[in-house]
């Protein structure tokens, strides 16, 4: 089988989650960062993986528009969709119905949110005044903000994908 991990990453929370869920996949796995690499000859993978960081409530723009754009080939495919974010709950739910197409989410074996990280030390300024609102932002109830990556996540969004 091969698999190809698309993903992008702006700080590198996506890349170590990319990378992890790669370690844990049966077969031929490529890791391609959106942002750094062209994808042409994706329809020669049985499966695919796609996911990238929320930022402000939405996908990574680069990934929506791949999915977008290429929605009618992808859903000839095993589908996995993650996300890294640093809210969990009903927040998180929110953000992974709005991350990517609902067509893709109907098929996807597996939609696994794999938490985040606020690096700030690598932050522009930019992002880390959005970063510092959000992170003070007023949590809902049964809500908490995750500061690493589930590796529980990322494990059964591997074992979903090996058994699809």
């Amino acid at each position: 089988m091969k698999v190809l991990i698309i993903y992008a990453t702006k700080y590198g929370c996506s890349k170590k989650c990319a990378e992890l869920l790669s370690e844990k996949i049966v077969g031929k796995v490529e890791l391609i960062n959106i942002n750094e690499s062209k994808i042409s000859d994706f329809y020669i993978y049985d499966k695919i993986i796609i996911g990238g960081p929320i930022y402000m409530g939405r996908m990574q723009s680069a990934i929506s528009k791949f999915c977008n754009e290429n929605i009618e080939v992808l859903k000839t495919k095993k589908i996995g969709l993650f996300m890294c974010s640093i809210f969990s709950g009903d927040r998180a739910e929110e953000n992974l119905k709005r991350a990517f197409p609902e067509d893709l989410q109907n098929i996807a074996v597996s939609i696994k949110p794999l938490g985040g990280e606020l690096n700030i030390e690598k932050m522009k300024y930019p992002d880390k005044f959005i970063a510092n609102m959000v992170a003070k932002m007023p949590l809902k109830p049964g809500e908490t903000i995750n500061t690493g990556i589930l590796t529980d996540n990322i494990s059964n969004l591997a074992k979903d994908i090996n058994n699809c």
